[in-house]
């Protein structure tokens, strides 16, 4: 087995599969009968309905939306098209607790819109719709981005030749392009429920939490842990992970249907065909019918009122007492502690999955060696090991690392005989941050990879590069010289995207930190913590500061995307 590969399951065994096993080891040390009775409790079951119904209506609403969404995008031109394809990515990055505050500042009976329905008998907030609206926001990008690079590859000889035959817009896109376009909705769907079962943070906030009503099995199993109830929130955590599993296995399913074979279009090129169509002219406003328009407006509606207006009004709520209070805030000892300590974590997450991310995609690309029996069946293994952190809600995460680091965990002797602290410690934050954030740079740089036809490698090593083992430090020169300058900007774009999923998880390490002002308290913590204390004007300044770091993640990424085109 090359070193690539060791490194990467070396690395995966102590992210994931430790972790996982913690959790199963720990549940089935509980005799069947405590198991099911904790699992089937009446609240328990009330938790599973309320999550995977509201995650699911959540998720069809975005695959609905983001099919018109990415249909916009990719075929109209209107002023401010690029800026808007690129807020998109916002609910990837923002950070949970900011999601919550911003959500609660709009749709809460305070919030402009809330106060506004609220006489009318609608309560947007603190019940099952507030739950909706949060899971909303957080799957929204999923369907867009699943479609729009498939949108951007369609070849449009298949729509001229059904309008010559005098099919109507209406008949051509039903009989044409959805057929072509759904397998990739599906993908989008069901990538946005994940998203959405798993999510804690922006539900906390603008959820009552409340048994019956509208409380969620991520929020549930967090209670638990605040009771001390350890085995409760280990088998409520193991039924959730179940649920990944399916999903992860639907998701599979569904993507290799549509998978491109090495060679072909690849993510990174359908990202440089989908970035270089967003620059080029698109259908402008002299053309538009009264349908076009109604479809614009629909999705500009859409868009501001689950995404545009909440962002924005978060900063009017920062900004509205003045540079006072926010001068003051950047003054605070445990403001800039909690700063200094999420940027840390975060630095070193990205640093820790980029050298992960890319000997996983170099050993799942470059498989074809003597050492590897079944080389097809073990990537595709290792791929579904890789994308379970996108399904596993980060609560449960932190139960898992807290199984093996914590009191009483599989390493504690060893660990209280070195006087070494991983849980209620800064180690135990970056286990749990790199762990949510592990598979963004596998994904970003492997179509990449899998898209460079394997004859360039092979006329490198003619002419002397490298040797034939096919591994990744023997193979250095053709490694530098070749196969990585053409990641590169994939890579950054990873990079970006874990920087910016992990300087705002909060699920995972609100677990795993205990949330010490000064010392375990990251910027996401401090943000909940002073909500939950009424230092609003607090809590919104520093949500904003936390969300500009997020806008400067979204415009790099834009940024690398232009740049690969």
């Amino acid at each position: 087995m090359t070193w690539p590969w060791r490194i990467t399951w070396l690395y995966l065994s102590v992210m994931l599969l430790l972790p996982v096993a913690a959790l199963v080891a720990k549940a089935f040390s509980l005799s069947p009968g405590e198991i099911w009775g904790i699992a089937t409790d009446p609240i328990a079951l009330s938790t599973y309905k309320v999550t995977l119904t509201i995650a699911l209506a959540a998720a069809v609403t975005n695959g609905i939306a983001g099919l018109a969404i990415a249909w916009v995008l990719m075929r109209y031109r209107f002023p401010g098209r690029a800026l808007l394809d690129a807020a998109l990515d916002l609910p990837l990055a923002l950070p949970a607790a900011v999601t919550g505050l911003t959500l609660v500042t709009v749709y809460g009976d305070r919030g402009w819109l809330g106060s506004l329905l609220l006489p009318l008998g609608i309560q947007l907030s603190y019940g099952r719709l507030g739950v909706y609206m949060a899971m909303l926001f957080v799957s929204l990008p999923f369907v867009v981005r699943a479609v729009q690079p498939v949108l951007a590859g369609l070849d449009r000889s298949l729509e001229e030749a059904a309008a010559g035959l005098g099919a109507a817009p209406g008949r051509r896109f039903r009989k044409v392009l959805l057929p072509l376009l759904l397998p990739a909705t599906l993908t989008g769907v069901a990538l946005g429920f994940a998203r959405a079962v798993g999510e804690y943070g922006a539900v906390v906030l603008i959820a009552s939490n409340l048994p019956f009503k509208d409380l969620i099995a991520a929020v549930l199993i967090m209670q638990k842990l605040e009771q001390y109830d350890i085995a409760g929130a280990t088998v409520l955590g193991l039924v959730m992970l179940l649920f990944a599993l399916v999903i992860l296995w639907a998701i599979n399913l569904l993507q290799a249907r549509n998978q491109p074979m090495r060679g072909d279009m690849g993510g990174g090129q359908a990202r440089t065909t989908l970035t270089s169509h967003l620059h080029q002219p698109g259908l402008g406003w002299q053309t538009f019918g009264i349908k076009r328009f109604f479809l614009l407006g629909s999705v500009l509606v859409y868009l501001a009122l689950v995404l545009i207006v909440p962002t924005a009004n978060l900063f009017f709520q920062a900004l509205r007492g003045g540079l006072g209070p926010f001068l003051a805030i950047l003054g605070q000892r445990e403001f800039l502690t909690a700063l200094r300590l999420t940027l840390g974590i975060a630095a070193i997450a990205v640093f820790l999955n980029s050298a992960f991310g890319l000997c996983a995609a170099w050993a799942i690309t470059h498989r074809q060696t003597r050492n590897l029996p079944q080389p097809s069946r073990l990537s595709s293994l290792l791929l579904s090991l890789i994308d379970l952190p996108l399904s596993v809600s980060p609560v449960v995460a932190g139960v898992m690392i807290v199984l093996l680091y914590g009191r009483g965990g599989w390493f504690s002797p060893w660990l209280e005989a070195g006087q070494i602290r991983i849980v209620f410690a800064w180690p135990g934050l970056v286990l749990a941050t790199a762990f949510v954030t592990l598979p963004f740079v596998v994904r970003e740089v492997l179509p990449v990879w899998q898209a460079i036809h394997p004859s360039q490698e092979e006329a490198a090593r003619s002419l002397g590069a490298g040797d034939s083992l096919g591994s990744l430090l023997s193979n250095r020169s053709i490694f530098q010289r070749l196969t990585l300058p053409q990641v590169r900007s994939s890579l950054g774009y990873g990079m970006v995207l874990t920087y910016g999923r992990a300087i705002g998880e909060f699920g995972a390490v609100m677990v795993v930190s205990g949330s010490i002002i000064g010392k375990t308290q990251t910027l996401s913590l401090y943000i909940e913590d002073a909500y939950q204390n009424y230092e609003t004007q607090s809590a919104f300044i520093a949500a904003m500061l936390l969300a500009c770091l997020t806008l400067a993640a979204v415009g790099l990424r834009a940024w690398f995307g232009r740049h690969q085109a």
